[in-house]
């Protein structure tokens, strides 16, 4: 009997054991694949978070070139509207700076518009170059870290600056309009004073393309951020960047030598305020240059000739006319009548008083 018990409790005792031994593993099991459900989980949200960083980071950069379904001003648009790769890079520009193709094709038709300034300056122009030159510029006064700016943070940019136009280097801001104003302005060093007027109105996000095309159309003196083919008047104006200043100096004497200031000629007027803002060659311009002051000065002889031949025609004509009134008009003595009705003719006056005395005597 007591052997039955022992044997039933050594029974219920492996029986008991074998349980728990099962459910403790059972119990492992669960938790390991709820531990592992979780780690699947996590890692699940944290490759979801990755990929939507980069998809984020992905959106604020241009598309590759690869992806062009167009093309404006020579390069590739993408689906979006915006440049690809193949402008930033001809720009120099860092590739989260996405810029809306139609806003710089109006900027780029803005800059070479007919009556623009730079239009005497440059006959035709480069608008990544340029694009690229306003971000030189425009990188000295922002963070770099800013994916979006906001409209204060622009408005906060320095209002009056000067800059060199060879190496785009910021030499000075102004802290007030006035002090801008009164500044002694330079010749041929190469600087550029400007003011900046950006506005956004009520637009509060603005990406960086959107913040670096405003900030070029915002320079009141673009043109010295503009890349392009040079005029003469252009290269006297320290704009074209392979010309040292020698040879700028070089060019103004030119000019100094053979001034074109007085003209009878509204066709040699014309090609004198032209010439200087249609040639880029300066070898060019000045052959063509030496021939107008040739023939300027071949018009104003022949207008001095033919001055002086119609000054001596009116002067034989009023010659002419005073023989002429002589022979037609003899002269008339003058003749008076005194109180007693005699006619005194313009005699010899004394000869008639003589005359009269030898009559009463």
């Amino acid at each position: 009997m007591i052997n039955s018990i022992n044997s039933y409790s050594n029974y219920n005792y492996y029986t008991n054991t074998l349980n728990s031994k099962k459910n403790s593993k059972t119990n492992d099991l669960v938790d390991n694949k709820e531990i592992n459900n979780n780690t699947n989980s996590n890692n699940n949200i944290s490759n979801n978070t990755s990929l939507n960083q980069i998809k984020q980071t992905n959106s604020n950069l241009v598309s590759d070139k690869s992806q062009a379904i167009d093309k404006i001003l020579g390069y590739g648009v993408d689906e979006d509207g915006f440049f690809t790769s193949d402008f930033n890079e001809a720009a120099g520009i860092p590739k989260d700076y996405k810029i809306y193709a139609k806003d710089m094709e109006s900027f780029a038709n803005f800059i070479s518009e007919k009556n623009s300034v730079n239009n005497a300056f440059f006959t035709n122009v480069n608008i990544a170059k340029t694009i690229g030159n306003a971000y030189k510029v425009f990188s000295q006064l922002i963070s770099s870290e800013n994916t979006y700016f906001t409209k204060d943070e622009l408005e906060n940019i320095p209002k009056w600056l000067q800059y060199n136009s060879r190496n785009f280097q910021i030499t000075h801001i102004y802290s007030s309009k006035d002090d801008f104003m009164n500044v002694q302005k330079y010749e041929n060093n190469f600087t550029v004073e400007t003011s900046l007027k950006i506005d956004f109105k009520d637009k509060q996000n603005i990406s960086k393309g959107e913040a670096l095309l405003a900030f070029a159309k915002g320079l009141e003196q673009n043109y010295g951020i503009v890349e392009g083919d040079t005029t003469v008047l252009g290269k006297l104006g320290g704009l074209d960047r392979n010309m040292s200043l020698d040879e700028i100096k070089d060019l103004k004497n030119f000019f100094d030598k053979h001034p074109i200031n007085h003209t009878n000629n509204d066709e040699v007027m014309r090609q004198i305020l032209l010439l200087p803002m249609q040639i880029n060659n300066i070898e060019e311009f000045k052959k063509e240059w030496l021939e107008l002051e040739a023939d300027n000065k071949k018009s104003l002889q022949k207008e001095e000739t033919s001055q002086d031949i119609e000054s001596q025609k009116i002067f034989n004509s009023i010659d002419t006319d005073q023989k002429t009134i002589k022979k037609t008009k003899p002269f008339k003595p003058i003749q008076a009548e005194s109180k007693n009705k005699e006619t005194y003719k313009d005699d010899n006056i004394r000869n008639e008083l003589i005359k009269k005395l030898l009559e009463n005597k």
